[in-house]
């Protein structure tokens, strides 16, 4: 995104606490506020429509860095969901 105002190495972390303390705030005007909207907050100041579209342009500068193939595929996929990373027990009873 050519108007974006993310630093040269973005932290998903980072941004994510400053949208926790942005719902802090947001919290003291309107006590139902969610924590999508901080995230959709932070993402619109940095340039993004959204949080998604943040997110998979941090993940996206994340995977180019990487060599290996293997690892850049893994940088992006969420592997916590998926099968072949879980640690399933198989009962064969």
């Amino acid at each position: 995104m050519s108007n974006s105002k993310l630093p040269e190495r973005p932290s998903l972390e980072h941004l994510k606490k400053l949208a926790k303390n942005r719902l802090q705030e947001m919290r003291r005007t309107d006590p139902d506020a969610k924590l999508a909207a901080a995230l959709l907050h932070v993402a619109r100041e940095l340039g993004y429509l959204s949080w998604r579209a943040l997110k998979a342009e941090i993940d996206g500068q994340r995977a180019r860095t990487i060599g290996n193939p293997v690892m850049r595929f893994l940088a992006v996929a969420n592997v916590d969901r998926s099968i072949a990373f879980t640690a399933t027990r198989w009962d064969s009873s």
